[in-house]
């Protein structure tokens, strides 16, 4: 890490590069939480599997989407309030 009153240029390129790069997933992570969003909406309205031998359930699928969800928007999260990081 850089003292704060003396960061050299490549100090600065690196934190522009993490800001870019957080930026960059910041948009994606809003797209993926579109597209989950819109499956979970969807899969709320069909009609659950039934077939004795299923090997998952619409339940557990709601679950799961609804669980991701949650990862999203914590990294999101995360991102938004989170400390900087730098790559070496």
């Amino acid at each position: 890490m850089f003292h704060p009153a003396y960061p050299t240029p490549a100090d600065l390129s690196r934190e522009a590069d993490a800001e870019a790069r957080d930026r960059a997933d910041l948009a994606t992570l809003h797209e993926l939480r579109t597209i989950v969003s819109i499956a979970l909406a969807r899969a709320s309205q069909v009609e659950p599997i039934r077939h004795p031998d299923r090997r998952w359930t619409t339940e557990g699928l709601l679950d799961a989407l609804t669980d991701q969800l949650t990862c999203i928007d914590g990294t999101a999260m995360l991102l938004t309030r989170g400390t900087l990081v730098l790559e070496d």
